[in-house]
């Protein structure tokens, strides 16, 4: 298991960092910059959820209170993309491709096992 996600987290910063490259490259800056934005915010988050799971497992802390954290990172995950869209005018479109570089990467490497 930690192999899996230490291969998905450093696969997701290549993508994400060539996906930026590549914008970069045709002058399409807005959309570079939330790309980089939107891809290292969805590693953070997936790195939050793998705690959170491992510590799930491992009994660590009720399930209550594991859920209880799971919802405060999902409501603060939301507040930040609200504010990143509304006040820094993160482009959009960039956005999502960040976040499906690092869905995409996440499922390959899950399937790939």
């Amino acid at each position: 298991m930690k192999n899996l996600s230490l291969g998905v987290e450093k696969v997701s910063l290549a993508v994400t960092a060539l996906l930026f490259a590549v914008n970069i490259a045709i002058g399409e800056k807005e959309i570079a910059v939330a790309i980089a934005v939107a891809g290292v915010l969805f590693l953070l988050d997936y790195v939050a959820i793998k705690f959170i799971v491992k510590a799930l497992a491992e009994k660590r802390y009720s399930l209550a209170f594991s859920m209880f954290i799971l919802v405060m990172k999902m409501l603060a995950l939301l507040a930040i993309i609200a504010v990143l869209l509304i006040f820094a005018k993160l482009n959009i479109y960039g956005l999502m491709i960040g976040l499906t570089s690092v869905v995409i990467v996440i499922i390959g490497k899950g399937l790939k096992g």
